[in-house]
């Protein structure tokens, strides 16, 4: 596989070819270097033969592209091109592809960044007046692109499924409830959600905190995430 960045002139909507009918993603946040490795397999319907898929990702580094037909075959020859300035990872094909539902599989790594949008780092002060941070989730309207590539136009719509590993300190939420925890024996866990409604990528929320925090549930089973210090005021909130 190659990559190249490349940058478009002028800015267009992502080519209806094809639309995203899945997302099977696990990440992997890490409070300490701020970086959020991760690998993604996006089940994608084909609508029209083409020789390329185009999607948006942003400040992610792609280390590998794979697609597999709806045979199992995986093709060969697959090239891929980052657009910085438009924020889009285009997949180019050796040969065209008649419209099936396929297989893209990458492996990528974002940041944990300072500027309050995608899967962004917040500090706070700790009880024992020492910094400490988590990460949390801003995806709208269209910085999905941040945390893994995507189909990140709200009217792409696909059902999800979030693991997220993580520091055995930490607490781990997303969209659906915890399905099963796995610790890897390193001093993380890995945690698996339940599978998303049909939704957009933006919607989609992963705050990462340490335990120091915690939690409420109310009356309309809604669960409330705070510093422990000020959980019993959340209900006023």
């Amino acid at each position: 596989m190659s990559s190249a960045v490349a940058a478009g002139d002028k800015f267009s909507r992502l080519p209806e070819i094809a639309k995203p009918v899945h997302y099977d993603i696990s990440l992997k946040p890490n409070l300490q270097n701020f970086k959020c490795p991760g690998n993604e397999t996006i089940t994608v319907d084909v609508v029209k033969p083409t020789k390329f898929l185009q999607l948006h990702s942003s400040e992610i580094d792609i280390n590998t592209v794979t697609v597999k037909l709806a045979d199992g075959t995986e093709l060969k020859g697959v090239t891929y091109e980052l657009d910085r300035k438009w924020m889009t990872l285009t997949i180019k094909f050796a040969e065209e592809v008649a419209p099936q539902q396929i297989k893209v599989a990458i492996d990528f790594v974002a940041e944990h960044n300072d500027k309050m949008r995608g899967f962004y780092r917040s500090s706070y002060k700790g009880a024992d007046g020492k910094e400490k941070f988590l990460v949390s989730t801003q995806f709208e309207s269209t910085y999905a692109r941040l945390s893994f590539p995507c189909w990140d136009e709200s009217i792409y719509k696909a059902k999800f499924d979030i693991t997220l590993e993580v520091d055995e300190k930490l607490s781990a939420l997303c969209n659906m409830n915890g399905i099963s925890e796995t610790p890897t024996g390193k001093g993380t866990r890995v945690v698996k959600y339940g599978t998303t409604p049909i939704m957009s990528s933006y919607l989609v929320a992963s705050p990462v905190v340490y335990q120091v925090f915690g939690r409420m549930f109310c009356e309309m089973k809604v669960t409330i995430i705070a510093r422990i210090v000020y959980i019993q005021k959340s209900l006023h909130a």
